[in-house]
């Protein structure tokens, strides 16, 4: 059972909100301004706050700020509530940006609540706030990023062999440690062995043996044939350790990879024996741009890992924080995570502007009309050959949105093809988001 607060003037909706938890066997008590909230917080230990931005005497925002001023309660989950999706956008940003758990959307439903009341009491709240280390998570309250949220406490209740799937700089290595830290063998090693620089000589019969902890294989799919078949054969030698279900063994396997390895299997450049044997819980993680809100959390948590060397941590300004939701991320995690190492370092004031992030803009594609054809001699193109103004005239009949339909294609077409099929950099060719890149290859049905 855990303690409560609701911080709302809707007396309406904390009625029902309270009635819901209750049900669920919390402690709630609630409060509808400022001033009996904080008389709550100091005398009573609550585990969790749900707040609402609009007040009658201050915003949520203050009492925020608030809440992490103190130092008894400055970890304490607030999940912040608002009327709808497109209400208080801002605020929202800003309540993120100062530590916000989760942000949902007036009425919760029953499923919602249960989920995000899981989520922040697993959270670990007490740390030292003298020399305070601030653990960077890359879990978050984003669909994609809940299921890997179970996927990982499933993992660390086993000693299954784990497989983490995404693009590069996806945090692959970081959710392994998660898993490790959480995991029965968090007392011991976590060791990484990348698949990519190692010598013929380390997969001998006796490897797991000498060693006690989990092992991270970073981008398993880079071993060699010759190598695959020695940890093979490591891990039939030593199969205690690293059988499915196992939780007595004194080693864990977990795998990641950037690549497909199921097409590697099928083509034979991957063992399907040792992708099976490796891959008994699957984890998949979403590119940085699909995360939302999420990434303003860890840009925070990766300001807060740079103050252990820079001093007193960074905050994002509003305007700063909207042009990291905006960027496309084509780096992922990493690419966050050296943004914020160097604005920590270059900015001396206490405040990141969008100026000091120096986003790169993407290249504008210019309007692209296919160059004149080849002639026969005749002044005509020859067959199969669009000139310019035979484009000019077949867009001219047609009306206006069938015609930008057409020059959408077009300049989308081009892009890919200059791209090699590469959407992030097409994107940044066409200076559209990647997302929109995506839905509008859909729409015209483009083949690359």
């Amino acid at each position: 059972m855990a303690k409560v607060l609701i911080i709302d003037d809707d007396h309406a909706f904390s009625a029902v909100l309270s009635e819901t938890l209750e049900s669920f066997r919390h402690e709630v008590q609630e409060a509808e301004n400022s001033v009996k909230a904080f008389e709550l917080l100091k005398s009573v230990n609550f585990d969790l706050v749900f707040l609402d931005l609009k007040l009658p005497d201050i915003s949520g925002l203050e009492v925020l700020r608030g809440i992490r001023a103190e130092k008894k309660y400055k970890h304490l989950p607030v999940v912040i509530l608002t009327a709808s999706a497109n209400t208080d956008l801002d605020n929202t940003i800003e309540a993120m940006k100062l530590g916000a758990f989760d942000h949902m959307i007036k009425p919760a439903s029953r499923d919602d609540l249960k989920s995000v009341i899981a989520r922040a009491l697993a959270r670990p709240q007490a740390r030292a706030a003298a020399g305070e280390v601030h653990e960077v998570s890359l879990l978050g309250s984003c669909p994609a990023m809940r299921e890997v949220e179970k996927l990982v406490g499933l993992a660390a209740t086993s000693n299954a062999s784990v497989m983490i799937s995404g693009a590069a700089g996806t945090g692959k290595e970081r959710i392994a440690r998660t898993i490790h830290k959480h995991s029965k063998l968090s007392q011991y090693d976590f060791m990484v062995v990348n698949c990519a620089a190692i010598g013929d000589h380390i997969f001998e019969p006796s490897f797991f043996a000498k060693h006690k902890g989990t092992i991270f294989f970073d981008e398993i799919g880079d071993l060699s044939s010759g190598l695959q078949a020695r940890l093979l054969i490591a891990l039939q030698m030593h199969p205690a350790e690293t059988k499915a279900g196992n939780d007595k063994g004194s080693v864990r396997i977990i795998s990641g990879t950037k690549q497909d390895l199921i097409e590697l299997v099928r083509t034979g450049a991957f063992r399907e024996d040792l992708y099976y044997r490796l891959n008994v819980l699957p984890i998949s993680l979403p590119p940085l741009a699909e995360r939302g809100a999420d990434l303003l959390v860890m840009a925070e948590s990766f300001l807060y890992e740079a103050a252990a060397e820079t001093g007193a941590p960074k905050r994002l300004s509003s305007a700063s924080a909207k042009a990291l939701l905006e960027h496309d991320w084509s780096g992922n995690v990493r690419e966050l995570e050296n943004l914020m190492a160097k604005v920590s370092q270059s900015v001396t004031g206490p405040v990141i502007e969008v100026a000091d992030l120096e986003l790169t803009k993407p290249e504008p594609v210019s309007m692209m009309v296919p160059a004149p054809a080849p002639t026969n001699g005749t002044g005509k193109g020859k067959k199969g050959h669009n000139n310019g103004a035979a484009l000019m005239e077949e867009l001219a009949v047609l009306d206006f949105e069938e015609a930008i339909a057409k020059v959408e294609k077009l300049m989308i077409e081009r892009a890919m093809k200059d791209s090699d099929g590469n959407k992030s950099e097409a994107a940044k060719r066409l200076g559209i988001p990647g997302k929109l890149l995506t839905s509008k290859i859909k729409e015209h049905a483009i083949e690359f």
